[in-house]
């Protein structure tokens, strides 16, 4: 049987061998780091943020939205809202097309199968940025929806704060995104968030004044109705687009 011995490696080799590794290794150190930069890097595109000032699912128990272009519908989902199913505000967050070409963005409330708040946006999606647009279903727009889901308001119109007004949002008007209570989770997977509670709300109320005592006491039993044209609320909210 022979026997074979290993070569002795000299030092010189070993030292070679040594630089030529941490070479490689150090250039494929700069690789992960530029792909890392690059993922991390600006991106653009658009969430869309669902909320509203209603309880759920007492007031609203499923909600409807719906991306599309001229050619083709980009999103189109469905969730039951409330304790145990989705919570709100919930966001969902759109892909650039590629182009700045105008998406329409259609969300309804729904109550027990019934369409109650019919609220919409035309807009760009941003390429350069993450932008941001609410969709609020709040009270002042209570019965702005048609049975078929679509906008009593007219065509290119939707609720705004309890009156008609364009739907038209032009990409200088978005914000840039930051995230809320209901960040984007997985895949674009919206994550609720946490109601806000109305009800908390009134029973921490300041006591009317007598001036404010007569003016409600003047629109007793009156139900502010977005097809009101040109009605606003005595107190503003933010503006919501």
């Amino acid at each position: 049987m022979v026997v074979r011995h290993a070569a002795t490696e000299s030092p010189s080799r070993k030292s070679a061998r040594r630089a030529h590794l941490e070479l490689r290794l150090g250039l494929l150190s700069v690789c992960l780091l530029g792909a890392c930069e690059r993922l991390d890097g600006p991106t653009g595109g658009l969430v869309v943020v669902v909320e509203t000032d209603l309880a759920l699912p007492k007031d609203i128990d499923q909600i409807r939205l719906e991306v599309k272009r001229p050619d083709h519908v980009i999103l189109a989902v469905e969730h039951l809202v409330g304790e145990g199913q989705l919570l709100l505000p919930a966001e969902f967050r759109i892909a650039p097309a590629g182009d700045d070409q105008p998406v329409l963005i259609h969300g309804i409330a729904l109550s027990q199968g019934k369409p109650r708040i019919e609220r919409s946006a035309i807009t760009p999606i941003p390429r350069s940025r993450l932008g941001m647009l609410r969709l609020p279903f709040n009270f002042l727009c209570d019965g702005t929806a048609n049975e078929d889901g679509s906008s009593n308001c007219g065509l290119e119109q939707t609720c705004k704060q309890g009156a008609c007004a364009p739907a038209i949002v032009a990409e200088d008007e978005l914000p840039t995104y930051t995230a809320g209570p209901g960040a984007i989770g997985e895949n674009g997977v919206p994550r609720g968030g946490n109601c806000f509670d109305v009800h908390a709300c009134f029973e921490s109320r300041a006591e009317p004044s007598s001036t404010s005592t007569a003016a409600a006491s003047a629109t007793a039993g009156r139900r502010p109705r977005a097809l009101e044209r040109g009605h606003r609320a005595a107190t503003r909210q933010p503006r919501a687009v």
